[in-house]
């Protein structure tokens, strides 16, 4: 007797319950296995959903979570065990919240912040970094909250990363506003230069865009709304200009430590400060267009008023623009293009609230600017959206329109403008003048011939 094809066999289980009744066997569906699970979820043989640097069970369980380093990640471990190694368990349980309500625990932010530094911060690994961290709760926060705000961006559906952000920025912001509220005869070197560093690092974080907003288009930008708080991030540099001018006298001193820090050992420190220098190497056509061409020297510690004409206003933030205009859009060319943010007045932004064209095509080319450190992963999102809105803003005021060599300057102007992002040199187009006669030479000149060289 030949036996039935093994293929061919039904199989059946019987259910021994009240009324027995055989169901159809069905074969349990296929499931990939992974081995890139944390170290703790594959001790305890659950599964592991390999959200990094801690998983959403180990997060829920209040448990640490470790994942074993593969090749690539022991060598940025390695490269930074110089540094960090410093910021031993002793140094960090302090720091730590374990209060799940506050998000992710901050032994894993600083974790995070250790391993990713160059992509987070855009600076040197730095021993005075780590100094400040140690011993200054504002700079501490700020990192913290940097971290999280990075690992929000690694992973958007991690409402834990969400909420640490938050939290930690909301301590940033209460000791940086105790900081400015400090009488400023009191305040050393030290703590003035953490007040700095965190300015800058606050001002990454409310530049990026937050959860809501991330895939918004174009016309969720400040420029089509009417609403004020929309622009409120860029007047976080305002309170420290006060600090600032009461530190005047060490303010060199001041300045060479903290280019130590952000743009490190071999950094230039006469491109930065010689402002006057800037402003006159910027292209004739922007002087003539702000009216800057026979303007006094610029002066960082200037002070400006709501009286102040538009060419004051401006006339720094022309200097910084013809500087990083020149710059390549290299990793380490992303902290000098934020130093532009501090030589804004906040008489700028009611020139940017107001929508003079003028300040809203000097910012709008330093978002270009910007758009060219596409792996600037805390603003990549915010300028590349408020570049083209401004864009747009400008074109709808037909600006290369007005009469006269006012509307041909403005057509280059929008020319150099759709390029910033790019890097590329615009056509410039040349105005050769002539006056009417020889008796009205001194009183009226007039476009004779137009033309565009590369």
């Amino acid at each position: 007797m030949s036996c039935p094809k093994q293929q061919n066999a039904e199989f059946q289980v019987l259910s021994f319950k009240s009324e027995p009744k055989a169901r159809e066997y069905r074969k349990r569906a296929f499931h990939r296995k992974t081995n890139l699970g944390c170290v703790t979820c594959k001790s305890k043989k659950v599964k592991c959903d390999e959200v990094k640097p801690t998983c959403l069970r180990c997060q829920r369980n209040g448990r640490q979570c470790l994942y074993e380093r593969v090749a690539g990640q022991q060598s940025r471990a390695a490269e930074s065990a110089g540094t960090l190694s410093s910021l031993s368990s002793t140094t960090i349980l302090p720091y730590s919240t374990s209060d799940t309500r506050n998000g992710t625990p901050s032994m894993h932010l600083m974790r995070h912040f250790e391993q990713f530094w160059p992509e987070i911060v855009h600076i040197p690994r730095s021993h005075d970094m780590i100094s400040f961290f140690k011993t200054d709760q504002l700079v501490r926060h700020t990192i913290l909250a940097l971290a999280a705000s990075h690992l929000r961006h690694m992973s958007p559906d991690s409402i834990q990363h969400r909420v640490a952000e938050h939290y930690q920025q909301s301590l940033a912001l209460e000791h940086y506003s105790t900081a400015l509220a400090t009488p400023h005869n009191t305040m050393g070197q030290d703590r003035l230069c953490a007040v700095i560093i965190s300015a800058t690092f606050l001002n990454m974080l409310a530049f990026t865009l937050p959860s809501c907003q991330t895939d918004a288009g174009m016309f969720s930008s400040w420029v089509f709304n009417p609403d004020a708080n929309l622009l409120g991030w860029l007047a976080l540099q305002a309170g420290l200009r006060p600090l600032l001018h009461s530190m005047a006298n060490s303010l060199g001193d001041l300045q060479n430590f903290l280019a130590q820090v952000f743009l490190g050992s071999g950094y230039e420190q006469s491109a930065i400060s010689r402002l006057d220098e800037c402003l006159k190497s910027a292209p004739m056509l922007w002087l003539e267009v702000f009216e800057l061409v026979d303007t006094d020297p610029c002066n960082s510690n200037c002070e400006l008023s709501v009286n102040s004409s538009t060419a004051d206003i401006i006339k720094l933030p022309v200097a910084m623009l013809a500087f990083l205009r020149v710059q390549e859009p290299v990793q380490a060319n992303i902290t000098k293009s934020c130093l532009f943010l501090s030589k804004v007045h906040p008489e700028f932004r009611n020139l940017l609230l107001e929508r003079n064209e003028k300040a809203l095509w000097i910012f709008g080319y330093w978002l270009g600017l910007m758009c060219r450190y596409g792996s600037a992963w805390w603003c990549a999102k915010r300028v590349r959206r408020d570049y083209e809105a401004i864009g747009m803003w400008l074109g709808s005021l037909h600006l290369d329109q007005c009469p006269g060599i006012e509307g041909l300057r403005w057509k280059e102007m929008m020319q150099q403008y759709e390029l910033a992002d790019r890097g590329e040199p615009a056509k410039s187009i040349a105005v050769e003048t002539v006056p009417i006669d020889n008796r009205a030479a001194d009183q009226h000149t007039y476009p004779l011939v137009i033309h565009t060289r590369a």
